[in-house]
């Protein structure tokens, strides 16, 4: 099996053997000083949340944001509104002409409050060659929006997809038509490259045996964007859930080098209660969010046996009132960024402000790292035999005092490869995202690329002997 460039240990996959080691998930860190974007305008008057997307627009330097705000009407006025930052933390609302709002004539709305679209996510087209479709838009909406699917029943509520010369701009007006079938979360999409296919993984609902409604998660494949493929289920809540009452909310799915990780928010029943003849609140909604992993997008394993990767914030903190995560993470500047919107509580528990919006970050590749379990005494992670194609490679580390992580090179069967043993390796030990694998030879040293012609692209095994440090990611350049 090749290499695919990068290793997150987020699963099992590619390891093969490992002694007092143990998988140790950590969580993203919140921006001290959230919400980053708060209720300003009329248009925002009951939430500004993503759902939503955030892109990063590299020949601008800047961050590109498209999120749901909500009027004062709520259910009947939600927009799809922009912002854009340099930093990250800091946004600006641009007040432009494509949609006023009872008096104002420029605002920073791109489509609503009809077709009063729900959950949007917004991609960048994989293929560049038609000017009027460089970005993609994917929505939830309902069927009184949208008089064109007034004979079809499946889609009282539905996906609608959109698209777009430059993220302002979106035709159809009100969107077409994708797929039936109620998605009342945010929408992710990503694209697969090797199946040639965009991936959309859509929330909906299923009875269990009981008939009882269950949250279910399902995908939906497309080509082109336009025509979408019949949908299949990914998976619906467990036991180790908590089921029934415990559901799933939202998944927000990213591709990093090959790998899939998403976030997996979580949803109880006994949150809800109706608080009057037409409307069920909701109440504090989102449990901690949860961290899943795939390596064909298609199925997926919870990570570190479902430790809490985004945990809510204890009152009176923002961030304690639900949690929802924006269409994807973004990677920037050696960060991963985590958007997500929340609200705050006051001391008793009482929901006290409207969704908003915060930031969350980790390092880049450290989800997850693999430690001893035995901290003070050595442990050893031995790889699958893969073939490496003769780059050189890095460990993603955090060592701590007196640590080190060093590695070995050995054949199919196990035998240490001479001059990349164990014995000449050089010692990793110092925190770093790019730590180079090297070994010594004389007075220089080597890394993988200065294999032997009978080694390079042979199937090979890579042990690392870890003491007092955390390995978190591999990488070959």
């Amino acid at each position: 099996m090749d290499f695919l460039g990068i290793e997150l240990f987020l699963d099992d996959e590619m390891i093969s053997y490992t002694r007092n080691m143990r998988r140790e998930l950590h969580q993203a860190r919140k921006y001290e000083h959230n919400p980053i974007i708060t209720n300003e305008y009329p248009w925002e008057g009951t939430h500004v949340t993503l759902y939503g997307s955030v892109l990063a627009d590299e020949s601008r330097g800047v961050l590109r944001m498209w999120y749901n705000a909500y009027g004062e009407k709520y259910y009947e006025q939600q927009t799809l509104a922009y912002a854009e930052s340099e930093d990250g933390i800091h946004w600006d609302k641009p007040m432009m002409d494509y949609v006023s709002w009872e008096g104002y004539k420029k605002t920073n709305i791109l489509m609503g409050p009809d077709p009063n679209l729900h959950g949007p996510c917004v991609i960048l087209n994989p293929d560049q060659t038609d000017p009027s479709r460089r970005f993609l838009l994917l929505f939830d909406s309902y069927a009184r929006y949208h008089p064109e699917v007034a004979d079809n029943p499946a889609a009282w509520r539905a996906c609608y997809a959109a698209e777009s010369p430059d993220g302002f701009r979106w035709s159809p007006p009100q969107g077409r038509l994708a797929f039936a079938g109620k998605a009342d979360s945010g929408q992710c999409v990503v694209w697969e490259p090797l199946a040639g296919k965009f991936r959309a993984y859509a929330r909906n609902h299923s009875k269990d045996i009981n008939g009882s409604c269950n949250r279910i998660f399902r995908l939906v494949e497309s080509t082109d964007f336009i025509h979408w493929e019949t949908p299949t289920e990914l998976f619906r809540p467990d036991e180790l859930d908590g089921e029934p009452d415990r559901q799933l909310q939202q998944i927000a799915v990213t591709r990093f080098d090959g790998l899939y990780v998403g976030l997996l928010g979580l949803f109880r029943r006994s949150q809800c209660f109706r608080d009057s003849p037409t409307h069920i609140h909701e109440g504090d909604q989102l449990d901690e969010i949860q961290l899943i992993t795939s390596r064909d997008g298609v199925r997926f394993t919870r990570v570190a046996d479902r430790a809490v990767f985004l945990p809510k914030s204890q009152p009176p903190q923002w961030g304690t009132g639900g949690q929802r995560m924006a269409s994807q993470m973004v990677l920037h500047k050696d960060k991963v960024l985590v958007y997500y919107g929340s609200r705050g509580q006051d001391a008793s528990g009482v929901l006290d402000k409207p969704l908003q919006i915060g930031l969350a970050t980790i390092p880049r590749d450290q989800f997850v790292s693999m430690v001893p379990n035995q901290l003070l005494e050595t442990g050893m992670l031995e790889l699958r035999p893969l073939v490496y194609r003769g780059g050189s490679l890095y460990l993603n580390t955090t060592v701590l005092a007196g640590g080190s992580v060093c590695a070995e090179l050995t054949d199919f069967e196990g035998t240490p490869i001479e001059g990349f043993d164990r014995d000449n390796a050089i010692a990793i030990e110092e925190d770093g995202l790019d730590q180079p694998v090297r070994w010594k030879a004389g007075d220089r040293s080597v890394s993988l690329n200065e294999l032997g012609s009978g080694h390079r692209f042979q199937p090979l095994r890579l042990r690392l002997w870890i003491h007092h440090a955390h390995v978190h990611a591999l990488r070959e350049r």
